[in-house]
């Protein structure tokens, strides 16, 4: 049976290969490498739908423990990314990363005793 511990290590994997790709690029801004470079967006699109999908499976109880993490967003952004991929957006694939995240990995860090 999976629990929280196994999501929480799902989604610090995601958050870790992302900022690897993202580094890949060098200094350019995250926004602009999303935008021009497929083969990067492509790896943190992938990551993003697996963490989307991963927060999902947390309990209501760890959720509520971080109320200012919004949950349901990063949930739906999983949708957008697996079903409605032709409207998918480096903009929006850039604001998650850099709007979600920090608070997001916070949190999980937290859980995990790190």
């Amino acid at each position: 049976m999976r629990n929280d511990a196994t999501y929480l290590d799902v989604i610090a994997e995601c958050m870790e290969a992302i900022d690897h790709y993202l580094a890949a690029a060098g200094d350019a801004p995250v926004r602009e490498v999303l935008r021009v470079d497929g083969l990067i967006r492509d790896g943190a699109v992938r990551r993003l739908e697996v963490l989307c999908d991963a927060t999902g499976k947390l309990t209501p109880e760890l959720r509520g423990r971080y109320p200012t993490i919004p949950w349901a967003r990063i949930t739906d952004f999983r949708n957008v990314l697996a079903h409605a991929y032709l409207d998918v957006d480096p903009d929006r694939d850039a604001d998650v990363v850099l709007g979600s995240l920090p608070d997001l990995r916070r949190a999980v860090d937290a859980e995990r005793g790190r």
